[in-house]
């Protein structure tokens, strides 16, 4: 799941407006043949992307593997099905 979310806020990070994509929640799968993980993927497009604001200071905090995995439905609703992230 986390590789979902972090792929598909790779696509839509950033935007100024808030509207929805058209992607649903239950759109969201990953391919049984990933190698993606948090170790080789999520990390580093966590840290390049998003730790700058998400590290201490705004909320939600996203510094861990633990942290993301606790706030994933409103990363999905904020980054995924809608282009809130601003």
């Amino acid at each position: 799941m986390i590789r979902t979310v972090l792929l598909a806020a790779s696509v839509l990070a950033c935007t100024s407006s808030s509207s929805s994509t058209g992607i649903t929640a239950a759109d969201l799968t990953c391919p049984s043949d990933s190698t993606l993980s948090y170790a080789n993927f999520g990390s580093a497009f966590l840290t390049d992307h998003c730790l700058s604001c998400h590290a201490s200071g705004q909320q939600p905090n996203l510094a861990t593997q633990a942290a993301v995995k606790a706030v994933r439905a409103t990363i999905i609703s904020v980054a995924v099905t809608s282009s809130a992230i601003g």
